[in-house]
């Protein structure tokens, strides 16, 4: 009786949060058009043209379904949305595991934070180096831009051939 329930409760965990999809008229620019959105947030590259124009209702569902699951790639490449797994299940344990480590950590981080208040050569360090993680990841996250609007223009000259 107990594994029925433990196997209903990772079915519901798993089930829940299902990604939803809205198809509605854009905000100005884009407002001649339809634009899938994902809960509620609109993504543009789903159902984008040429020269960032937007489709009537059909085009973009075609459009959405053609794009879908390669955008969604990139988005989460680009840490935009999150997996489901990840979100329900994935997120929660690592959540506790690092609410129990903090309590391991807690020295070394108040050691930091003092030197980081206390020591200027220590602080321009931490802000050197936060900076350039900064630059990485923005530059990694326009790399995957540019990797999207090329497979979108590819997409969109495979449209006008067919």
């Amino acid at each position: 009786m107990t594994a029925k329930r433990y196997l209903f409760l990772v079915i519901v965990l798993l089930s829940s949060g299902c990604a939803t999809y809205k198809f509605q008229h854009g905000k100005p620019p884009y407002d001649k058009g339809y634009v899938a959105s994902r809960e509620g947030y609109a993504i543009l590259e789903y159902t984008v043209g040429k020269d960032n124009t937007v489709p009537d209702i059909g085009l973009a569902k075609e459009r959405f379904k053609r794009r879908k699951g390669t955008v969604e790639d990139y988005y989460k490449k680009m840490g935009r949305i999150e997996n489901r797994f990840k979100e329900q299940v994935w997120n929660r344990i690592v959540m506790f595991a690092k609410f129990m480590g903090s309590v391991l950590s807690m020295p070394g981080r108040i050691i930091s934070a003092y030197k980081y208040e206390n020591n200027p050569e220590y602080r321009a360090k931490i802000q050197k180096l936060e900076a350039e993680n900064y630059a990485l990841e923005e530059a990694h996250i326009n790399k995957l831009k540019e990797e999207l609007d090329t497979y979108i223009q590819e997409d969109l000259s495979k449209e006008k051939a067919e």
